[in-house]
C-alpha cells in the first residue's frame, strides 16, 4: 500500500509541472490582450485628436471671420462717407459731427483706415477749416488712446513742446518746467524727438543732451511730480500715446 501511495504521489508530482506552464501561458495571453486593448485605445484617442473639427467648431470659426469682415466693411464705409462730405472743395464740403470725427480719427489711430484715406481725412479737415465739434471729436479720439495717470498734487502746469522744435532761436522752454518746480509749481512738458518739416531742436533732444530721462513712463512722471526734490518731468509722445506717435 505504501508503494502504491508513493507511486500515486510521484505520478501527481510528475503531472504538476504541466499545470504551471499552462497557467503562465494563460496569464501571458491575458497580458497580451490587455496590451492590445491599451494600444487600440491609444490609437483611437490619437485618431480622435487628429480628426477634423466638427460642425460646431467650423461654424464658430466661420462666424468670427464673417463678423470681422462685416466690421471691416462698416469701417471702410464710414471713412468713405466722411471723405465724400469733407473733401469736395472749399464751397461744397460739409461739416461732420463730433462723434463722426472721433470715430474717423479712431480708425486712423487704430490702423484700420487705408493710409491714403487717412491722409485725405486729415488734410481735407484742415483745408475745409475744422469746426469746434470736429476738433473736439479728434481730441476725444486722442484722449481715448492716451495713457493717463493722476499725480498726488493739487495742480500741474502742462507745457507742450513745439513738436517740430526750434531752429531760429535758443530753445529755453525746455528748462521752464525745472524753473517752475523750483518755485514749488509742479510742471511737465511733452513732445517728440524729431518732426518735420522743420526738424528743429526739441525738448526731447535738449533734455537728452543734459542727461535728463526722456523715456519716462506716465508712472515715472507721476512719481517725479510727487517727489518734492524733483517736481517736474518730461514725457515723450512715443510713450504716452504710441498710436498717435506712429
Amino acid at each position: 500500500m505504501s508503494g502504491t501511495a508513493t507511486r500515486s504521489a510521484t505520478s501527481g508530482a510528475s503531472m504538476m509541472p504541466d499545470a504551471t506552464p499552462q497557467g503562465s501561458v494563460a496569464g501571458g495571453n491575458a497580458a497580451s490582450g490587455a496590451s492590445a486593448a491599451s494600444d487600440a485605445a491609444t490609437q483611437g484617442a490619437a485618431t480622435s485628436m487628429n480628426a477634423a473639427p466638427g460642425p460646431a467648431a467650423r461654424g464658430a470659426t466661420t462666424g468670427a471671420t464673417a463678423s470681422k469682415e462685416t466690421a471691416g466693411a462698416e469701417d471702410a464705409g464710414l471713412m468713405r462717407s466722411i471723405i465724400q462730405r469733407i473733401a469736395t472743395g472749399p464751397e461744397l464740403s460739409k461739416d461732420i459731427t463730433r462723434d463722426e470725427a472721433r470715430r474717423g480719427m479712431r480708425l486712423v489711430l487704430d490702423g484700420k483706415a487705408d493710409p491714403v484715406r487717412a491722409a485725405v481725412f486729415l488734410i481735407a479737415l484742415r483745408m475745409k477749416r475744422e469746426t469746434d465739434d470736429e476738433n473736439l471729436g479728434i481730441l476725444d479720439a486722442v484722449r481715448e488712446t492716451t495713457e493717463t495717470v493722476t499725480a498726488p498734487v493739487d495742480e500741474v502746469v502742462d507745457l507742450s513742446d513745439p513738436y517740430n522744435g526750434f531752429n531760429r532761436n535758443l530753445p529755453v522752454s525746455a528748462f521752464l518746467p525745472a524753473v517752475l518746480a523750483a518755485c514749488e509749481v509742479p510742471a511737465i512738458s511733452h513732445g517728440v524727438e524729431s518732426m518735420g518739416p522743420k526738424f528743429g531742436a526739441t525738448h526731447h533732444r535738449v533734455l537728452a543732451a543734459c542727461g535728463v530721462p526722456v523715456a519716462s513712463t506716465p508712472q515715472d512722471v507721476r512719481a517725479r511730480l510727487a517727489d518734492p526734490e524733483a517736481g517736474w518731468a518730461y514725457c515723450d509722445q512715443s510713450v504716452f500715446n504710441p498710436k498717435l506717435h506712429a
